[in-house]
């Protein structure tokens, strides 16, 4: 059923004197969603629980969500002639959240017309929720300063308190900036220089915070348990009382170009991004009863260098506008306080080291598919099935034996990184022509030396179950002394043929042609109309890739450990508008 929202804003603003301004805004957001949903007997596979089969099943939720924001700001402008000018700002920000979730599953009633929680078996029954409370406020303060119209600095100090934080760290963090830039091209001994419009070199340092760290990773908390048909609460979490946010302390200095009347402009950003207290996700001891826990577990930098170009190459009857944007990034763990550690994801295994990239697949190296029983005999090579020591056999995987172990397992040891997700570049390319009244504008976006996971392949050509696979497994391994990429199938992969290794992992770069459109301004007589503009528009028509899944632009979460990885996410459509009508196809 449908549930009413409401959602409303009240600002006030006040002229203290000429140059000292008073505001405030106040925001609330309320919202209430119920779900009541069963599923009948017939006509739906069920997967079994732990302990009994399920015929039908009966699911109810309520969500509710309050939000409360506002933010009150002193505002002071003034010039103080006509080479110093000053603006001031001083505020004070707060929100708190409350969101619930309830929720209900029953399994078995005696009849598809009995569908509500209560007529479900007692013992299979199963209740649960979240609570979501949060607090945030912040004290902020920013100035800038202009002197003689050439040197310009800027200072910003955020001081935060979060009810993520914590019980035992600060209640407020400090988060400083400084910024500064020099207007070259305005200095006397530029103006000779008359084919430059803009030099500017910029400079800065940034400390900012990420309270991204779960609303109560700090904070103990409770879940509730079903233990044959009782009810009770359990510890829901290993609590680190010390729980700050991460912390980034970012170097900048950039400058910007441009010449020859505006025909060329050049933007060039160099950063160096170091994140302490990097928000991990640990293993602690067995005996604690917990699989995870979440604290400040280590360090990261990011280095890297923003490229953006822009150049009117033809500037007559017809005017072509065309840029280019790119980012050099290189990212590398410094510090982990637990040492390295490996975290799976959509069976794959992704290694977090220090001195490496984040996020980097780690698995198996493959050389083919033994095409004959002589050659996976010579090759020596075993593997665990469930104890047992079992040679591999032809039709099975050529796995890479790294650890150089002489009985030859293929096993843990033997596993090594296998590709990296994190591009070598990144960026766009933007290109816009006008001729008379017509206007035609592209947007290509590319990325260049990133890897993917292609999960949706592997799923599709692991042949150990009854899923539909893809057309590649027509080629599998069938006959003594067929060479093929593919291996043989069997059911339950007994060898472990799909497991993660370098099949499935696949080059990721691309070219895609994002966004064209060509526009036409109609000429009319100025009245009440005043413009007419008729334009057609297209989306993601095409993309140059060696890709083998449907899309390579792909973003499974904003998880960076699971950044390329392709889980049967829905590719981006080809959609085309017309004036003011869109039509779309996939």
């Amino acid at each position: 059923p449908a549930e009413p929202l409401f959602r409303s804003n009240a600002e006030v603003e006040y002229d203290i004197s000429k140059d000292l301004k008073f505001s405030t805004n106040i925001g609330l957001d309320y919202n209430k969603e119920r779900e009541l949903i069963f599923y009948p007997s017939k006509g739906i596979k069920y997967e079994g629980l732990s302990n009994s089969d399920v015929t039908n099943s009966a699911r109810s939720r309520v969500e509710r969500l309050f939000s409360l924001f506002s933010e009150t700001r002193l505002k002071y402008n003034h010039d103080f002639d006509r080479n110093h000018q000053l603006k001031a700002l001083l505020g004070f920000r707060y929100m708190t959240t409350h969101s619930e979730e309830d929720w209900g599953k029953s399994y078995n009633s005696a009849s598809d017309k009995l569908t509500t929680l209560s007529n479900g078996d007692n013992m299979l029954r199963q209740t649960g929720g979240t609570l979501g409370d949060w607090k945030w406020m912040a004290i902020f303060g920013n100035a800038n300063y202009s002197l003689l119209n050439r040197y310009f600095f800027t200072a910003t100090a955020s001081f935060d308190a979060s009810s993520r934080y914590g019980t035992s760290a600060n209640k407020f963090q400090a988060f400083p900036s400084l910024q500064a830039a020099w207007l070259i091209s305005s200095e006397k001994f530029m103006q000779k220089i008359d084919w430059i419009n803009l030099l500017k070199l910029r400079v800065g340092y940034t400390y900012s915070g990420n309270d991204d760290l779960g609303n109560y990773a700090g904070r103990r908390y409770y879940t509730s348990i079903n233990y044959y048909g009782n009810y009770g609460l359990v510890r829901g979490n290993l609590v680190d009382e010390n729980l700050k946010p991460e912390l980034s302390k970012k170097f900048n200095v950039g400058l910007d170009l441009s010449i020859f009347n505006d025909r060329l402009a050049l933007t060039l950003d160099y950063y160096r991004n170091n994140i302490d207290h990097m928000i991990t996700y640990g293993t602690p001891p067995t005996i604690s009863g917990f699989s995870t826990d979440v604290t400040n577990g280590g360090s990261m930098r990011n280095t890297g260098l923003d490229v953006a170009l822009k150049a009117r190459l033809i500037n007559k009857a017809l005017k072509w506008d065309l840029g280019i944007n790119a980012t050099f990034n290189k990212n590398k763990v410094t510090k982990l306080n637990d040492g390295n550690y490996t975290t799976t994801a959509y069976g794959g295994t992704i290694r977090t080291a220090v001195g490496a990239p984040m996020g980097q697949f780690y698995g198996y190296k493959t050389k083919g598919i033994y095409a004959t029983t002589a050659e996976a005999t010579s090759a020596g090579l075993n593997t665990l099935i469930g104890t047992v020591v079992t040679p591999f056999q032809a039709g099975d995987v050529r796995f890479v034996n790294k650890s150089g172990d002489s009985a030859g397992m293929i096993d843990e040891n033997d596993m090594t990184v296998i590709g990296d997700p994190n591009p070598d570049v990144f960026g766009g390319i933007t290109s816009s022509i006008q001729w008379k009244r017509f206007t035609i504008n592209a947007l290509f976006t590319y990325s260049l030396g990133n890897d993917i996971y292609n999960y949706t392949r592997c799923v599709l050509e692991s042949e150990s179950g009854y899923q539909n696979q893809t057309k590649a497994v027509r080629n599998r391994w069938s006959v003594e002394g067929q060479n093929t990429s593919m291996p043989k199938a069997e059911y339950g992969d007994p060898r472990g043929n799909s497991r993660f290794s370098d099949r499935w992992i696949e080059d990721g770069s691309y070219l895609k042609l994002k966004n064209i459109s060509l526009s036409y301004d109609v000429p009319i007589k100025e009245g009440l109309i005043t413009g007419l503009t008729v334009y057609g528009a297209a989306e993601n028509l095409f993309t140059i890739t060696k890709y083998k899944g449907y899309d390579p632009e792909i973003a499974t979460s904003l998880n960076p450990l699971t950044r390329g990885i392709d889980s049967f996410i829905t590719p981006t459509v080809a959609t085309f508008y017309r004036s003011e009508e869109r039509v779309s196809r996939n």
